[in-house]
């Protein structure tokens, strides 16, 4: 009786060997035809351990990006400046709070374009920011989808733009008739 139940754990042992290396080779070839699901999981991923993660990122053919940043530090920031492929754009923002999210638009740019809608660009993205009091730069290369026109939402923060030196026009006017007639 014992001979008998020693084979039929060996058997069952067997198949489980067999079950596992299985799973592990349908896993491996998985893993080869669906690279691109692969690069977005790990890009999800990154978005949820990195201090200021790019949540998104465009680019239109006119050289415009729209970048959407979020805070993940623990403390507010203030972004000060972005960099993408050498092109700077100085910003004037508000404090991003923790988990917060906001849009930066950079204008003009020439280093970074697409050619074509579609397809995917990738550039080096150098972000200067204030923590604590603290001048930081963190630097990532990010993936931009090139699209044929941005347009900013009413959040998006614009870059400071140190030329425009026009001074603002204020208009103020009374409906007709309020003064016309005296009491």
């Amino acid at each position: 009786m014992k001979l008998r139940a020693q084979g039929t754990i060996e058997y069952l042992v067997l198949i489980g060997i067999i079950v596992v290396v299985s799973l592990a080779l349908v896993m491996v070839v998985l893993s080869l035809t669906e690279n691109n699901d692969s690069i977005k999981t790990s890009k999800k991923i990154s978005n949820l351990t990195n201090t200021i993660p790019i949540m998104d990122a465009s680019l239109s053919k006119e050289g415009d990006a729209l970048i959407v940043l979020k805070n993940n530090t623990g403390n507010y920031i203030e972004i000060t400046k972005l960099k993408l492929d050498g092109q700077e754009a100085d910003y004037n923002s508000k404090n991003l709070l923790q988990f917060d999210e906001e849009a930066y638009l950079l204008n003009d740019l020439n280093e970074c374009a697409c050619e074509r809608v579609g397809e995917n660009k990738t550039c080096e993205l150098i972000i200067y920011y204030i923590s604590n009091g603290i001048e930081k730069q963190t630097t990532s290369n990010i993936i931009l989808d090139c699209i044929n026109i941005i347009i900013p939402k009413d959040n998006t923060i614009f870059p400071n733009n140190p030329n425009d030196i026009t001074p603002p026009t204020i208009t103020l006017a009374l409906p007709i008739g309020f003064w016309s007639n005296p009491l």
